[in-house]
């Protein structure tokens, strides 16, 4: 018999010492990368109904979503909502993580237009 183990061996691993943290984060600026800001839980909630409607109604929105470069605009339909994945599919069958969506916006075009 073979010695077992515990399934959170990693667990610490996951752990970073602040000092770490602000290291990464300088050397992330320094790459001209932006870390990912805070949607607060209003803004969030927003969203989250704006999407929900959307797909309902096969509407066109436009993604205000984070890059590591910064802000990138995307309009599309929604293809479908995985709450499992935390993901926006949208109708090219491109993903965007939830986390990643800082807001949407209402298009000017037809409500089925883009793609």
């Amino acid at each position: 018999m073979g010695v077992r183990e515990p399934k959170d061996i990693w667990q610490s691993s996951r752990m970073m010492l602040p000092e770490h943290a602000r290291s990464l984060s300088r050397w992330a600026e320094g790459l001209g990368l932006t870390p990912l800001p805070e949607v607060d839980e209003q803004q969030r909630a927003s969203i989250e109904r704006s999407l929900i409607q959307a797909h309902a109604e096969g509407r066109t929105l436009v993604f205000v979503v984070h890059t590591p470069r910064g802000a990138a605009r995307i309009a599309s339909r929604i293809a479908r909502l995985d709450g499992r994945r935390g993901v926006i599919v949208l109708a090219s069958g491109r993903t965007i993580p939830f986390a990643h969506i800082l807001d949407v916006e209402e298009t000017l075009f037809g409500s089925r237009g883009g793609s």
